[in-house]
């Protein structure tokens, strides 16, 4: 996939991408059947994504609503990945599409407890939350670290990773 260069934004901030939102409908018919047609979601490059707590932002999901949802005839969700995050480590479409992946997880269906009320959707945080440090002291101590070291333990080999420049 092509990273946008800095002229295309045209002063915005975002940029909208029929690549992303092509990955975006490929990965939901393959691994989210059940949001197919039922979730509408906007793609988008986002200039720079900054960090929060000293992490860089890759990307996010936004939940649509109010006056924001109006504008966007009906949009339910946006998705963004940070263009200047992306170049910098040289991410691979394996990576982009990880990373889409990573947003639409954060996409929840609420089914309803009665039949008659229709389904909800919200957004959810991640499964876990963790310090390295953390689980080098401790260990896995909750239920959530247990689960993200039993995922860890039966992963496939590792994808080359870039260090930023």
């Amino acid at each position: 996939m092509r990273f946008p260069f800095e002229e295309e934004f045209g002063g915005s901030d975002f940029l909208d991408s029929k690549e992303l939102k092509e990955l975006g409908e490929r990965i939901i018919s393959e691994k989210f059947p059940y949001y197919d047609g039922e979730v509408l979601i906007d793609y988008r490059w986002k200039r720079r994504g900054g960090s929060s707590g000293g992490n860089v932002v890759l990307g996010k999901c936004t939940r649509l609503t109010g006056l924001a949802r109006h504008l966007s005839l009906g949009v339910h969700y946006s998705v963004w990945l940070a263009v200047d995050h992306c170049k910098a480590y040289q991410f691979n479409d394996e990576q982009l599409e990880a990373l889409v992946y990573h947003e639409l997880c954060h996409i929840e269906r609420d089914e309803p407890k009665d039949e008659d009320k229709p389904v909800t959707w919200r957004t959810r945080g991640h499964d876990s939350e963790v310090f390295f440090a953390e689980l080098r002291e401790y260990g896995a101590w909750r239920l959530t670290l247990e689960q993200l070291v039993e995922t860890v333990r039966q992963l496939p080999l590792p994808m080359e990773i870039a260090t930023p420049v």
